[in-house]
């Protein structure tokens, strides 16, 4: 199954895929609550991997760090091109990147 956006947009790569299944799942985590979930138990290389696929992601539109805590939070984006978020969350609801 591929995920894309209604735009031109080609579709995401399997581990990207992943990642991006697993924090929908989660509706908001760190890096490292990822890297636990789609790599027990998750080791620093992997923890490096889920890292990169999320800045991947990020440029891409799917996903949103909040930056005002740490570690950051990350949550998955319902239509990247419009910015509505999957989940409402409190302690995200601060300056978002």
């Amino acid at each position: 199954m591929t995920t894309q956006p209604a735009d031109d947009t080609p579709p995401l790569p399997p581990a990207e895929l992943a990642v991006l299944q697993a924090l929908r799942n989660f509706g908001y985590a760190t890096v490292r609550e990822l890297a636990q979930s789609l790599y027990p138990p998750a080791n620093q290389a992997q923890c490096a991997t889920v890292q990169k696929l999320l800045d991947r992601l990020d440029r891409k539109g799917y996903v949103m760090r909040n930056r005002a805590v740490w570690p950051h939070l990350l949550h998955a984006i319902a239509d990247h091109r419009e910015g509505t978020t999957c989940h409402k969350s409190p302690a995200t609801s601060a300056d978002e990147d």
